[in-house]
């Protein structure tokens, strides 16, 4: 609705007289209609007849916080979560490394002297390294072959590979570390497929006569010697908190960390997504206020030069032109009125002229 329509709202639709317009100034509601709308300009106001016009942006902003403080609350708690069980996570791996530690020192202290203590020491070593902590499961970094990607290691290397350990036979080893069967960045199966005893991570590893070995049996053929398949066995026997399964199921521990800082980043993404939005609509909010102010205030402005004009037909001034043309039109009515009447005593005599002379012939 426009200002015009405002200013006519208050006005009759039909020709009024001056004292009929001073009567309709002194209403209460004419009177009041330019303090209604300066109360209104501004958004935290209330305007007369309707309801409280803040209201939708008070419960919108009570529901905005509400849903940042949940969002905050749980990111904080996850956080929290995080850290102490990241915490708990080194302090295992500190005292499960320890014990790898005190393991080693068995081992040289249990075998420095008699037959063979060198080669007892080393695979007790061996022993101890095989049992040592496991932080990360293996992880296959072979490509896929490079004629056909789509081979992966599952694809090449079932048949020559098995938990770690490449197949005994000069056959599958050959296939394995053959450059023919590398993928694109030349990494052959061997080295990348965690079944052969490549990749990444994985289960500790010992290093044997230039042999890389991953289990104890496989220390006989290293040393010639099947006797020290034994010792490489016992290995941390009797070592205070030294546990070869604790140490192997370690990796489990990192993949609840991992998953734990997963949830941390994800909440802060939402997070950030939500105080983003909320940034966003605020700017085109405060835009959009800020544009309907302007036109409130030019709005209004326009009502006071109407609302001026009105109040001149009032006790506040008088519109000479609309006076004169007032008195005009009624001057024009009295002599319109004089006419008629001349006129008529004008044809009531010459009635009575004639009706004389008609007599008078008679």
């Amino acid at each position: 609705m426009g200002f015009d329509e405002i200013t006519n709202m208050f006005l009759p639709k039909t020709n009024v007289s001056l004292e009929q317009i001073k009567k309709h100034l002194r209403r209460p509601q004419t009177v009041d209609s330019r303090t209604h709308l300066m109360q209104g300009v501004k958004l935290y106001n209330v305007r007369e007849g309707f309801d409280d016009n803040t209201k939708t942006f008070r419960n919108t902003n009570k529901k905005e916080k509400k849903v940042l403080k949940d969002i905050s609350a749980n990111y904080q708690k996850l956080v929290s979560d995080y850290a102490t069980a990241y915490q708990g996570y080194l302090q295992e791996h500190l005292r499960l490394t320890q014990s790898v530690e005190n393991c080693r020192v068995k081992c040289a202290d249990d075998y420095n002297t008699g037959p063979k203590y060198g080669e007892k020491q080393r695979s007790c070593l061996a022993g101890c390294a095989l049992k040592g902590v496991q932080v990360l499961k293996c992880k296959n970094s072979y490509k896929g072959l490079s004629s056909d990607t789509s081979k992966k290691c599952k694809d090449v290397a079932a048949d020559h590979c098995d938990e770690g350990t490449v197949n005994p036979g000069n056959a599958s080893s050959k296939y394995v570390n053959s450059a023919d069967n590398s993928d694109s960045g030349s990494i052959t199966i061997a080295q990348g497929c965690c079944m052969c005893g490549g990749g990444t991570g994985g289960k500790p590893t010992a290093y044997i006569n230039g042999t890389t070995i991953r289990k104890c049996d496989e220390i006989g053929k290293a040393m010639n010697d099947n006797d020290m398949i034994q010792y490489c066995k016992s290995a941390g026997n009797g070592v205070n908190g030294f546990s070869a399964s604790a140490n192997a199921n370690f990796v489990n521990k990192y993949a609840n960390i991992k998953s734990k800082n997963v949830d941390v980043m994800n909440e802060a993404k939402k997070l950030k997504g939500k105080i983003g939005k909320l940034i966003t609509t605020r700017d085109k909010l405060r835009g959009t206020i800020a544009s309907e102010e302007d036109t409130l205030e030019q709005n209004l402005k326009d009502f006071e030069e109407k609302y001026s004009r009105l109040q001149e037909f009032g006790e506040g001034g008088k519109d000479w032109t609309s006076i004169a043309q007032y008195h005009t039109t009624l001057n024009k009515k009295n002599s319109e009125e004089l006419k008629f009447y001349i006129w008529s005593v004008l044809a009531i005599v010459l009635i009575m002229t004639v009706v004389s002379n008609f007599k008078k012939k008679a």
